[in-house]
Protein backbone atom coordinates (compact mmCIF):
# COMPACT_ATOMS: atom_id res chain seq x y z
CA UNK A 1 0.00 0.00 0.00
CA UNK A 2 1.43 3.39 -0.93
CA UNK A 3 0.99 6.78 0.66
CA UNK A 4 1.60 10.32 -0.59
CA UNK A 5 3.21 13.30 1.10
CA UNK A 6 3.83 16.84 -0.13
CA UNK A 7 6.15 19.28 1.56
CA UNK A 8 9.34 21.30 1.61
CA UNK A 9 12.72 19.60 1.99
CA UNK A 10 14.31 20.76 5.24
CA UNK A 11 17.35 18.47 5.21
CA UNK A 12 19.05 16.03 2.86
CA UNK A 13 21.44 13.70 4.68
CA UNK A 14 24.67 12.19 3.42
CA UNK A 15 24.67 9.12 1.23
CA UNK A 16 25.54 6.09 3.37
CA UNK A 17 27.07 3.08 1.66
CA UNK A 18 27.04 -0.46 3.00
CA UNK A 19 28.27 -3.81 1.73
CA UNK A 20 26.68 -5.46 -1.32
CA UNK A 21 26.21 -2.10 -3.12
CA UNK A 22 23.48 -1.04 -0.66
CA UNK A 23 23.05 2.76 -0.42
CA UNK A 24 20.76 4.86 1.75
CA UNK A 25 19.96 8.54 2.28
CA UNK A 26 17.70 10.21 4.84
CA UNK A 27 15.73 13.37 4.16
CA UNK A 28 13.38 15.47 6.25
CA UNK A 29 10.23 16.97 4.73
CA UNK A 30 8.11 19.66 6.39
CA UNK A 31 4.43 19.26 5.60
CA UNK A 32 2.19 22.17 4.67
CA UNK A 33 -0.69 23.47 6.73
CA UNK A 34 -1.42 25.10 10.05
CA UNK A 35 0.09 22.25 12.06
CA UNK A 36 3.05 21.31 9.89
CA UNK A 37 5.08 18.24 10.75
CA UNK A 38 8.69 17.22 10.11
CA UNK A 39 8.71 13.76 8.53
CA UNK A 40 11.99 11.84 8.28
CA UNK A 41 12.07 9.65 5.18
CA UNK A 42 14.65 7.28 3.78
CA UNK A 43 15.45 6.17 0.26
CA UNK A 44 17.55 3.29 -1.02
CA UNK A 45 19.75 2.48 -4.02
CA UNK A 46 18.83 4.35 -7.24
CA UNK A 47 16.32 6.65 -5.54
CA UNK A 48 18.96 7.58 -2.94
CA UNK A 49 21.44 8.39 -5.71
CA UNK A 50 18.96 10.60 -7.56
CA UNK A 51 17.94 12.43 -4.37
CA UNK A 52 21.59 13.22 -3.63
CA UNK A 53 22.11 14.51 -7.18
CA UNK A 54 18.82 16.39 -7.73
CA UNK A 55 17.16 17.42 -4.46
CA UNK A 56 18.25 20.42 -2.41
CA UNK A 57 16.95 22.01 0.76
CA UNK A 58 13.95 24.21 0.01
CA UNK A 59 12.65 22.09 -2.88
CA UNK A 60 8.97 21.16 -2.74
CA UNK A 61 8.47 17.44 -3.26
CA UNK A 62 5.55 15.16 -3.92
CA UNK A 63 6.69 11.88 -2.36
CA UNK A 64 5.16 8.43 -2.71
CA UNK A 65 6.21 6.12 0.09
CA UNK A 66 5.57 2.88 1.91
CA UNK A 67 5.55 2.33 5.65
CA UNK A 68 7.88 -0.44 6.78
CA UNK A 69 7.71 -1.80 10.31
CA UNK A 70 9.80 -4.25 12.29
CA UNK A 71 10.39 -5.49 15.81
CA UNK A 72 13.75 -5.74 17.54
CA UNK A 73 14.20 -6.85 21.18
CA UNK A 74 10.57 -6.14 22.03
CA UNK A 75 10.58 -2.64 20.52
CA UNK A 76 8.75 -1.67 17.35
CA UNK A 77 10.07 0.64 14.64
CA UNK A 78 8.41 2.29 11.64
CA UNK A 79 10.26 3.66 8.61
CA UNK A 80 8.96 5.91 5.83
CA UNK A 81 10.54 4.52 2.63
CA UNK A 82 10.40 6.67 -0.53
CA UNK A 83 9.87 4.78 -3.79
CA UNK A 84 8.96 7.71 -6.08
CA UNK A 85 9.19 11.49 -5.95
CA UNK A 86 8.56 14.59 -8.04
CA UNK A 87 10.27 17.94 -7.59
CA UNK A 88 7.74 20.73 -8.03
CA UNK A 89 8.48 24.15 -9.39
CA UNK A 90 5.30 26.18 -9.36
CA UNK A 91 2.64 23.71 -10.43
CA UNK A 92 4.76 21.85 -13.01
CA UNK A 93 6.79 18.82 -11.88
CA UNK A 94 10.31 19.06 -13.31
CA UNK A 95 11.71 15.69 -12.27
CA UNK A 96 10.36 12.26 -11.55
CA UNK A 97 12.13 9.11 -10.44
CA UNK A 98 10.67 5.63 -10.06
CA UNK A 99 12.43 2.61 -8.59
CA UNK A 100 11.01 -0.74 -9.61
CA UNK A 101 9.71 -2.84 -6.75
CA UNK A 102 12.25 -5.42 -5.70
CA UNK A 103 12.92 -7.51 -2.65
CA UNK A 104 15.91 -6.24 -0.65
CA UNK A 105 18.00 -7.82 2.05
CA UNK A 106 18.61 -4.99 4.48
CA UNK A 107 21.94 -5.01 6.33
CA UNK A 108 20.30 -4.53 9.73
Amino acid sequence: MGYELKGKVVEVGELKEFKNDFRKVDLVIQTEGEYSQFIKCEAFKKIADSIINEVTEGDVLNVLFDLKGNEYNGKYYTNVVVYKYEIEQGSTPVSQKVEPAEQEDLPF
